[in-house]
């Protein structure tokens, strides 16, 4: 009768899944080029990836952008102090858009990694609000400067934005002028 409880409470446990913000830590074994803590980045894994960007049925959706990388990959060591700068200087876009990472070096992220169709690193994807599959993510470029980050988010944003119009998203109409 134990077993039979053990296993009720695994399967709850693994319906409810698991939802990634500031400080959470990914569970994989590889080190991760930002510190869960000190840097605006949400660290996703294999475990929280699909209940935090696709946040089907939750209330407090945003969308996401989501740098994928490898810890072994120079160009991303050399990138990842641009994405920490970038996620800062954003922070208060939060309601709209949350800057999240996710380490394809790491095995347990593989079939994310393959599902996301990553090909190089770093690999960027916007993922607008209430994606419900990879399909939906937009690839971008992981420029070197905040200003073209920026303004290559501020697009995808405003183009989310005219086919959406979220009720709790500023109005972004006066941008479009």
């Amino acid at each position: 009768m134990l077993w039979l409880t053990a296993i009720f409470l695994c399967k709850i446990y693994a319906s409810v899944g698991e939802i990634a913000d500031i400080g959470t830590v990914p569970k994989g074994v590889n080190p991760t080029l930002y510190d869960s803590v000190e840097d605006s980045v949400i660290q996703l894994d294999e475990t929280t990836f699909n209940d935090t960007v696709f946040c089907t049925g939750r209330e407090d959706c945003s969308s996401y952008l989501v740098e994928f990388y490898s810890d072994w990959c120079g160009h991303c060591r050399s990138y990842a102090p641009v994405y920490k700068s970038f996620a800062k200087d954003i922070r208060g876009w939060n309601k709209v858009v949350k800057i999240a990472a996710m380490n394809c070096a790491d095995p347990l992220n593989d079939v994310t990694c393959r599902a996301n169709g990553i090909l190089f690193f770093p690999y960027m994807k916007y993922f607008p609000r209430n994606s419900s599959d990879t399909f939906y993510g937009v690839k971008l470029r992981p420029y070197q400067s905040l200003a073209e980050m920026r303004d290559q988010l501020t697009q995808v944003i405003l183009q989310d934005y005219a086919i959406n119009r979220f009720d709790d998203w500023p109005n972004f109409d006066i941008l479009g002028e």
